[in-house]
């Protein structure tokens, strides 16, 4: 069934008269009925779990609890008020107030005292930190000269190696050709092979003779 028209929707006493439901399926369905507005009326008896608040009052305060939040609270919060079951009365032992025993500061001159000698070891380590980046930087220099000429000499040793490597490559390839034309040259004249064969006899009878 629809609501009457005239249903307030700031009012959930109103409301709730108006739709005539259970207490309980009203508590279920209120979270996804209701939005929070500061302008709507408030419901009585039910606080607002995000204002909630507690004060300690001296236990000897003059007229009590109420006479506390009289004068201390109600002329800030017009419309708080006090949750009696809430409300405990007891006595609070403070350990820090009753045995704390304070350590006893240093004097002013001492303190004045231990910050020069700080200044001062503070300066000459600020001096020893710059003279070490000082030699540090120079150190550097003479690293990268040294590398650069490390590196100038083996770039040298290695254009003249290479260029070595292509000599010796030139004369084998020549020395090769050589062979060739030597080979082809026995093959030509079969009789210089011979006799050249035969001095190579004649060397070794040589040989084993005055062995």
């Amino acid at each position: 069934a629809a609501l009457p028209a005239d249903t307030p929707l700031d009012d959930w006493v109103a409301f709730v008269k108006a739709t005539k439901l259970k207490a309980t399926l009203l508590k279920k369905i209120r979270p996804f009925v209701t939005v929070r507005d500061e302008t709507a009326q408030p419901i009585p008896g039910e606080a607002d779990t995000e204002l909630w608040d507690s004060e300690r009052v001296p236990f000897q305060y003059a007229g009590g609890v109420e006479a506390f939040f009289d004068k201390e609270v109600r002329p800030f919060v017009p419309d708080a008020w006090i949750d009696e079951s809430k409300t405990q009365v007891g006595y609070e032992l403070s350990f820090t107030k009753y045995f704390y025993k304070p350590v006893q500061l240093r004097s002013l001159e001492e303190i004045t005292a231990d910050l020069r000698k700080l200044t001062v070891k503070i300066d000459a380590l600020t001096k020893e930190l710059n003279r070490l980046r000082t030699e540090t930087s120079e150190k550097a220099k003479e690293l990268s000269t040294e590398l650069r000429d490390q590196i100038d000499a083996a770039t040298d040793s290695a254009r003249k190696l290479f260029q070595q490597n292509k000599i010796a490559a030139q004369l084998t390839e020549k020395a090769q050709q050589g062979k060739e034309k030597m080979i082809r040259f026995f093959r030509i004249n079969p009789g210089l092979r011979r006799r050249v064969a035969d001095k190579l006899d004649e060397l070794r009878e040589l040989m084993e003779r005055y062995r």
